[in-house]
């Protein structure tokens, strides 16, 4: 067929996450079969992880309900592709003000003081995932850029 596989439990998703008024801004597939993508937000503080908890629940219920999982491996399916992962996009309000580059630069440069530390929280097999191919830094660089 024409449409992208998984295209209608996507929707679903989105449709369900509308009506439980989750902040749920968009979706788009991804580059491995049956890979999505969806954006929580945009919220205050803490309010996006409740977001995107909650979400996250709505995809297992509706695949369930097809006799599918939703899986956050990593790299589930290994080959020459991106993996999946999840990022957050966040600010302060220095960042958003006049000036704010400064405010930016100086948390980049803090988070590039201790990502080695941080990275162990991601979960495990980031190494598969984070190859500095396929869009992705390598596990063991940090990297940063504007407009990336």
């Amino acid at each position: 067929g024409s449409q992208v596989t998984g295209r209608e439990i996507a929707l679903e998703h989105y449709q369900a996450c509308l009506r439980m008024e989750l902040k749920i801004s968009g979706m788009n597939a991804e580059v491995a079969p049956s890979q999505w993508e969806f954006q929580v937000g945009p919220c205050v503080g803490i309010e996006e992880d409740d977001h995107l908890v909650m979400a996250r629940w709505c995809y297992q219920k509706i695949a369930e309900k097809y006799g599918l999982e939703i899986n956050y491996e990593p790299k589930p399916i290994k080959g020459d592709w991106n993996g999946s992962g999840c990022h957050m996009n966040f600010s302060t309000k220095a960042m958003r003000e006049k000036g704010g580059i400064k405010a930016i630069n100086d948390a980049v440069k803090n988070l590039e003081k201790t990502f080695l530390d941080d990275v162990k929280f991601y979960g495990g097999d980031n190494n598969q995932r984070m190859t500095g191919a396929h869009e992705t830094s390598k596990l063991s660089e940090f990297t940063s850029g504007i407009g990336t």
